[in-house]
């Protein structure tokens, strides 16, 4: 904030980052932009704008598309806001109040539709002052709480109040602080527990959207590897040890039927080549005894 302050030429040199998946709405921007002599760095893709915004203090205000491919826009938006801590606007075609709502409720400044209005563009700047703004108040707020416990507990020491000061973006969560949390969390259900929306159940002086987002981040974390290491624990049979063994006794039974069957089968085949044999034995015999012609002569007679 002060940077633009002691700058006589600002808005001119603003810090704009564009992500969009559509090249010609990046380009579109672009122009705009180039008019009120904004920098602007162009983004299409996820993983890019990771790498970009890695390099914090790069940027004074982001523009995103609401529908971006392979990202979660909306927590990307979320942490943004939280660790960057700039102004995000979000670029949608459609301008539906539930969208509007979700944008917000996740940390965007406001919600624009496209195509891109160049008067839009050309006021951007006020969201930028505007963020600085309350991120004093919020500074001011937390210090002057500092400031009453300090002449409460009689040790009213500047040097104190300056370090407290400093480290006022941390926070030491305490058992009864996390219940509170837990309970907060467990009114609105974990699927639609939101920080701002915690916060205010919460109502705990100094207590800032920051600290609770970074908690209810890490709470989630911990229930996702609980579930994973549960998940992978668990050792289940398809089948049970009764069906098992019952499955086992019917294979036996089934063979052992199996190899009756065949077995009777090869006593009926042995019994018909006896039978066979028998007749031409007998055949043989009446052939020799009653000489070839007189047998001939017979089958003929």
């Amino acid at each position: 904030m002060a940077r633009f302050v002691d700058n006589p030429s600002f808005p001119a040199g603003l810090r704009v980052i564009a992500i969009d998946h559509d090249i010609i709405v990046l380009n579109t921007i672009e122009d705009m932009c180039n008019r009120y002599h904004y920098q602007v760095t162009k983004c299409n893709s996820a993983s890019d704008a990771l790498y970009l915004l890695e390099r914090k203090d790069c940027y004074d205000v982001m523009l995103i598309d609401a529908h971006m491919p392979n990202m979660d826009v909306y927590d990307f938006v979320q942490n943004a806001t939280l660790q960057l801590n700039i102004p995000v606007i979000m670029m949608a075609v459609d301008s539906t109040k539930s969208s509007i709502m979700k944008s917000i409720e996740y940390g965007a400044c406001t919600y624009w539709t496209k195509p891109l209005a160049e008067e839009e563009v050309k006021i951007m700047w006020q969201h930028v002052v505007r963020n600085g703004s309350t991120e004093n108040k919020e500074y001011e707020i937390v210090g002057s709480l500092v400031v009453q416990e300090c002449r409460k507990r009689g040790r009213e020491d500047a040097n104190a109040s300056k370090e407290t000061l400093a480290k006022k973006t941390s926070l030491s969560w305490s058992p009864e602080l996390h219940q509170q949390f837990l309970c907060a969390v467990n009114q609105l259900g974990l699927d639609k527990a939101r920080p701002k929306m915690i916060l205010k159940i919460m109502d705990v002086p100094g207590l800032r959207v920051g600290h609770v987002a970074s908690h209810l981040q890490k709470y989630r974390i911990h229930l996702k590897r609980s579930a994973d290491e549960t998940k992978r624990g668990r050792t289940k049979s398809k089948w049970s040890d009764s069906f098992q063994a019952e499955w086992i006794d019917k294979v036996h039974s089934y063979d052992f039927q199996t190899k009756s069957i065949d077995q009777d089968r090869n006593d009926n085949l042995i019994q018909t080549e006896l039978a066979d044999q028998d007749r031409n034995d007998d055949f043989l015999a009446e052939w020799i005894d009653c000489g070839t012609g007189s047998y001939l002569h017979n089958l003929m007679a």
